[in-house]
């Protein structure tokens, strides 16, 4: 008989356990401890210690009955099953300890939480990574485990994406989990504008995609930002532009008249029409133009009997005719009332044109800086092509230019002068008698050189050298200096290395007096100015 926990003197407490593998058993049924909780077969290990005054019921399998032990100062008490008796070779019988209960305990497995990424701009996928999950089994320890899906670091495309995760302990169990990657792209809406426009990346309109705006149509003008950007809030950096016509604006009033238009945008038309007893002068109608003015001229309305009414403007002088009137205009103004400014800009102290010699390679030049003005009193804008009325030129032709505009009726009046700046001329060589003077005949204003040759019979006197170059620069002074030899009849007493000539207007001779020249030029101190095509024996002048 079983007796109730409360009968027993000593609390659980205080007693021993009993172990759950010294059970004989066929069939484990339950067990009960002192709390009144029970025990499954999934609940207890075959070597696992059972708290004091535990009751075990267990189902005999030779007889079918039904046992119940219970667990006292650390032993079993109670009725046993029949037990299997094995033979064993040393002829002794002993009881078989019971099968263990299967492993029935699943793996455990943990997956990431949910991932939630918005592409980088201008892209419409992300990288992104985890730490991979392990899975860990109460006899097996940690398992390795199995994924399905893409691995961390790999590049998700917008949307979700589920990465599974798998285990399988050595008994068959098996657990799984799971986690959801979202990538997120960025849009903006798209543009609603009515004319043409382009987008990079074309119409994803994603984070970092910017649009430009075309409103090149004749007539139309763009209203507002020409691109745009999508920004990570999904927004554009600046609202969508639009394409409008292009506004006139008010055409103004008209004095004893009425202007009448429908709007103030190209093509719109305004028409003009004076009061009782008054004629209109001008344009009647004006129309909206592409470049945002009206067309033709704001006119006019007078009485129609007589001068009375003042018809003419700006100063004119009206005469009554027979029905009508006559405007004579004053200077710089016409038309049929003399509404149309004709006056140019005034100009007066405009600069003449200048030389100015220097021995440098350069010179400061300054002028009186004109003055322009509009009688009529309307803005004049002045530009240059010298901010200054000061500059320093190399040697050269410059021109000055003044330009005035006058705004109400575009006429231009402009001053233009020339400043040259050169060299000091050199002055003329006197040639000797008997000789010719042999010269470079390009430039000139920058270098002269000159050299004297005897007539054939003729030669240059003791004390003073043949083939002798006479430099003049920018100095305007000869080198070298002093009076220059004449040629005498005779017979040099030295060797001549230099060429005479017998008829100075012979062809021959003056080809051999020119290549003379170049040759000479070219072993001279001078030879970079045959560094030019223009160092030739046909640009050689020769004088007699």
């Amino acid at each position: 008989m079983i007796m109730p926990f409360g009968s027993f003197g000593d609390s659980p407490d205080n007693l021993s356990p009993c172990s759950f593998v010294d059970l004989y058993n066929d069939e484990f049924q339950q067990c009960t401890d002192s709390s009144g909780g029970n025990l499954l077969p999934t609940d207890i290990f075959l070597w696992q210690n059972l708290p004091a005054f535990t009751i075990c019921t267990f189902r005999c399998i030779i007889d079918g009955k039904d046992v119940s032990r219970i667990c006292e100062n650390g032993r079993w008490t109670g009725p046993r099953c029949k037990s299997y008796r094995v033979k064993r070779f040393w002829r002794r019988w002993r009881r078989s300890p019971p099968p263990p209960p299967p492993d029935t305990t699943p793996p455990t497995i943990g997956c990431p939480g949910n991932v939630y990424v918005t592409a980088n701009q201008s892209e419409t996928s992300s990288v992104v990574s985890w730490t991979e999950p392990t899975a860990y089994d109460s006899k097996d320890g940690y398992l390795g485990t199995t994924r399905s899906g893409p691995a961390p670091g790999s590049r998700f495309s917008e949307g979700v994406t589920t990465i599974g995760y798998s285990a399988r302990d050595s008994a068959g169990n098996t657990a799984q989990c799971s986690f959801s990657v979202t990538v997120t792209v960025v849009r903006c809406p798209p543009p609603s504008y009515s004319g043409s426009y382009s987008c990079t990346g074309g119409t994803s309109y994603i984070y970092g995609a910017s649009c430009s705006f075309d409103c090149s149509a004749l007539g139309y003008e763009l209203i507002g930002q020409s691109t745009v950007t999508c920004l990570s809030s999904g927004h554009w950096s600046n609202s969508i532009p639009s394409c409008q016509r292009v506004n006139c604006g008010d055409p103004g009033v008209l004095t004893n008249g009425v202007p009448d238009f429908p709007g103030t945008r190209y093509e719109d038309v305004v028409t003009y029409t004076c009061n009782a007893g008054y004629n209109i002068t001008g344009d009647v109608n004006r129309r909206c133009q592409a470049t945002g003015l009206w067309s033709g001229l704001r006119p006019f309305c007078w009485y129609s009997i007589s001068c009375s009414s003042s018809p003419c403007l700006n100063a004119a002088t009206c005469t009554n005719t027979l029905g009508g009137f006559k405007c004579a205009c004053a200077p710089g103004w016409t038309g049929s009332v003399c509404e149309t400014d004709v006056q140019p800009p005034v100009m007066s102290n405009c600069q003449n044109s200048e030389t100015i010699l220097t021995s440098q390679p350069e010179a400061v030049a300054s002028w009186n800086i004109p003055s322009f003005h509009d009688p009529m009193g309307n803005q004049i804008k002045v530009q240059s092509n010298y901010p200054q009325n000061t500059s320093t030129f190399p040697w050269g032709d410059f021109t000055v230019q003044y330009s005035a505009l006058k705004l109400n009726n575009g006429l231009r009046t402009e001053c233009n002068f020339n400043l040259s700046v050169k060299p000091i001329p050199c002055p003329d060589l006197a040639i000797p008698p008997n000789a010719v003077m042999v010269c470079n005949d390009w430039n000139t204003d920058m270098l002269n050189m000159c050299v004297i040759v005897c007539q054939s019979g003729y030669f240059v006197p003791n004390g003073y050298s043949e083939n002798v170059l006479y430099v003049c620069g920018s100095s305007g002074n000869w080198s070298p200096a002093g009076p220059m030899p004449e040629c005498i009849a005779g017979t040099p007493s030295y060797i001549r290395n230099a060429p005479s000539f017998t008829d100075c207007n012979n062809s021959k001779s003056r080809s051999e007096l020119s290549l003379h020249f170049i040759d000479l030029l070219e072993r001279s101190n001078f030879a970079h100015i045959c560094k030019t095509t223009t160092c030739d024996a046909n640009n050689v002048s020769i004088r007699c």
